[in-house]
């Protein structure tokens, strides 16, 4: 008996492994196939763009926005809510720091595709400022999706009433996010499935003792990701956070 519960639970968390590698696979293939890939880009911005709603809605998954923002409501709300195991702040900034260092080093330094705007296809429709460069994967869509699967592994109990919804409806937030990125021009869909790669990885990283008493239990870090928080609202106050690519 005790055998069949340790495979089960290698299982469970060796499926974030191979959906991650997976969703990153795809999105190389999917790169490789540019005129699919530009179907979906086209299909997605000539039928959804909307500009006065996704200056706003695309950015919450930019950076500053996720730390300073996002990740204390989420944070918080576990807080509240007895019916959930509470996450610290730094269970999710420091994930999120991690995941920024390696998608751009990524983006930047590995791939450096070029982003829709490089192009300038005349029935595209691009959102304000038009980044050209450092295309895959997604820096918007990776941070959303990483702050919220270690947000709902770690605060979400066993047997929780309401799991289904509050997964369900998270994770499709998120999704929308992530998405909204091809809608207003600014990435290919190929670049929104590896950002669900990267995101997944890490999320599998977090089923790991020695990973999450690094993220979750250093005092160091819980002190730090306070900071983090501030630094991200005086760039939020006082910069334009939307060149933050």
């Amino acid at each position: 008996m005790e055998t069949i519960l340790f495979l089960k639970s290698n299982m469970s968390k060796q499926k974030y492994f191979f959906l991650a590698i997976f969703s990153f696979v795809v999105g190389m293939i999917l790169h490789h196939l540019p005129e699919y890939d530009y179907f979906l880009l086209h299909f997605f911005n000539s039928n959804f763009y909307n500009e006065e709603f996704f200056q706003y809605f695309t950015e919450i998954g930019n950076g500053y926005i996720v730390a300073g923002f996002v990740i204390p409501l989420l944070s918080y709300a576990s807080y509240r809510l007895k019916a959930l195991n509470f996450v610290p702040l730094s269970a999710l900034i420091f994930p999120t720091i991690y995941l920024g260092i390696i998608n751009g080093i990524l983006k930047r330094e590995i791939f450096s595709f070029e982003r829709p705007g490089f192009y300038r296809f005349e029935n595209i429709e691009y959102l304000e400022p038009v980044f050209k460069y450092g295309s895959f994967p997604s820096g918007h869509a990776a941070t959303i999706f990483v702050v919220i699967f270690i947000w709902l592994g770690l605060a979400v109990k066993k047997g929780y009433q309401y799991k289904f919804y509050l997964h369900g409806s998270l994770i499709a937030l998120a999704s929308l996010v992530a998405l909204s990125r091809v809608i207003v021009g600014a990435h290919w869909f190929s670049d929104i499935l590896a950002s669900l790669g990267i995101a997944l990885l890490f999320r599998f990283l977090v089923e790991f003792n020695f990973f999450y008493n690094h993220i979750a239990k250093t005092e160091a870090l819980k002190y730090l990701a306070y900071l983090v928080v501030v630094i991200a609202w005086i760039n939020i106050l006082f910069f334009d956070v939307s060149k933050y690519f």
